[in-house]
Protein backbone atom coordinates (compact mmCIF):
# COMPACT_ATOMS: atom_id res chain seq x y z
CA UNK A 1 0.00 0.00 0.00
CA UNK A 2 1.59 3.36 -1.21
CA UNK A 3 2.00 5.52 1.70
CA UNK A 4 1.81 3.56 4.87
CA UNK A 5 3.91 4.49 7.60
CA UNK A 6 3.88 8.11 6.31
CA UNK A 7 2.99 10.37 8.73
CA UNK A 8 0.22 12.20 8.05
CA UNK A 9 0.00 16.01 8.67
CA UNK A 10 -3.03 17.89 9.79
CA UNK A 11 -3.73 21.74 10.32
CA UNK A 12 -6.68 23.28 11.61
CA UNK A 13 -7.53 26.78 11.87
CA UNK A 14 -8.22 28.02 15.34
CA UNK A 15 -11.29 29.90 16.43
CA UNK A 16 -11.59 33.48 15.97
CA UNK A 17 -12.34 36.07 18.72
CA UNK A 18 -13.83 39.35 18.20
CA UNK A 19 -15.17 42.16 20.81
CA UNK A 20 -17.72 44.89 19.88
CA UNK A 21 -18.53 47.40 21.98
CA UNK A 22 -21.50 49.94 21.49
CA UNK A 23 -19.45 52.82 22.33
CA UNK A 24 -15.92 54.49 21.76
CA UNK A 25 -16.36 56.98 24.64
CA UNK A 26 -18.88 58.19 26.82
CA UNK A 27 -19.42 62.33 28.01
CA UNK A 28 -20.81 62.24 31.74
CA UNK A 29 -22.53 65.46 33.60
CA UNK A 30 -20.63 66.49 37.07
CA UNK A 31 -22.80 64.58 38.81
CA UNK A 32 -22.58 60.87 40.17
CA UNK A 33 -23.90 59.41 37.02
CA UNK A 34 -24.16 56.05 35.04
CA UNK A 35 -24.48 55.18 31.70
CA UNK A 36 -24.86 51.74 29.55
CA UNK A 37 -21.91 50.13 27.57
CA UNK A 38 -22.98 46.90 25.32
CA UNK A 39 -20.90 44.46 24.70
CA UNK A 40 -20.40 41.58 21.95
CA UNK A 41 -18.21 38.69 21.85
CA UNK A 42 -17.65 35.04 21.38
CA UNK A 43 -15.02 34.67 24.22
CA UNK A 44 -14.49 36.17 28.45
CA UNK A 45 -14.09 39.80 28.74
CA UNK A 46 -12.87 41.78 31.85
CA UNK A 47 -13.64 45.68 31.73
CA UNK A 48 -11.08 47.76 34.98
CA UNK A 49 -11.66 51.27 35.78
CA UNK A 50 -8.23 53.03 35.16
CA UNK A 51 -9.45 55.75 37.20
CA UNK A 52 -10.58 55.38 41.23
CA UNK A 53 -13.59 58.02 40.11
CA UNK A 54 -15.24 55.23 37.48
CA UNK A 55 -17.02 51.83 38.30
CA UNK A 56 -18.27 48.90 35.97
CA UNK A 57 -20.84 46.58 36.64
CA UNK A 58 -20.70 43.63 35.85
CA UNK A 59 -16.96 43.75 35.57
CA UNK A 60 -16.63 40.59 33.40
CA UNK A 61 -18.30 38.10 31.62
CA UNK A 62 -18.16 35.48 28.75
CA UNK A 63 -19.33 35.28 25.54
CA UNK A 64 -23.02 35.28 24.51
CA UNK A 65 -25.49 35.25 21.54
CA UNK A 66 -26.24 38.71 22.20
CA UNK A 67 -24.98 42.24 23.64
CA UNK A 68 -24.25 41.75 27.67
CA UNK A 69 -24.75 45.61 28.98
CA UNK A 70 -22.26 46.90 31.59
CA UNK A 71 -23.03 49.85 33.65
CA UNK A 72 -20.74 52.57 33.80
CA UNK A 73 -20.73 54.31 37.15
CA UNK A 74 -18.66 57.97 37.35
CA UNK A 75 -18.76 59.64 40.86
CA UNK A 76 -19.51 63.46 41.48
CA UNK A 77 -16.58 65.60 39.95
CA UNK A 78 -16.74 69.11 42.41
CA UNK A 79 -13.11 69.86 40.32
CA UNK A 80 -11.60 70.58 36.93
CA UNK A 81 -13.03 68.58 34.14
CA UNK A 82 -11.32 65.00 34.09
CA UNK A 83 -10.94 62.12 31.71
CA UNK A 84 -10.55 58.69 32.51
CA UNK A 85 -10.68 55.27 30.81
CA UNK A 86 -11.23 51.73 31.65
CA UNK A 87 -9.20 48.70 29.91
Amino acid sequence: MPGVGRPRHILQGRRTHFLQRSHDALSFPYLNSTKELLVLTNGSWKITPDDTWISCSPGEGNGAPKEQAVNITVAQNDGAERTGSVT
